[in-house]
């Protein structure tokens, strides 16, 4: 998961700024959390069930759900999950992340 909000730190030496979601530094943060997906799901990427993760930035991960989906061909099966309260205190809002899981069939 990463957290990738406006005005926020991305990284230790990231500044996100306050562009659009998917430009700048937050394009890049988006990109490094996509390639690390696929690259432990490998050549069986249709072989696992997909979800975004958000706190509190549906629009954020509508936006993840339509990259994964026009970009990379990964279809989020699931529906967007908010991370909830729990979690979401300890790291606060615009985090996002990509849940995945070996389909069970």
């Amino acid at each position: 998961m990463l957290r990738v909000g406006r005005n926020e730190k991305v990284g230790p030496d990231v500044d996100s700024g306050a562009g659009t979601f998917f430009e700048g530094d937050n394009r890049q943060a988006i990109q490094e959390m996509i390639s690390y997906v696929l690259k432990a799901v490998g050549d069986q990427k249709d072989s696992y069930l997909y979800c975004v993760i958000h706190s509190d930035c549906p629009d954020d991960g509508n936006a993840l759900v339509r990259e994964l989906a026009g970009n990379y061909g990964i279809n989020v099966a699931l529906p967007l999950i908010d991370i909830g309260v729990t979690v979401g205190v300890h790291i606060g809002p615009t985090a996002l992340g990509i849940a995945y899981a070996p389909k069970p069939y």
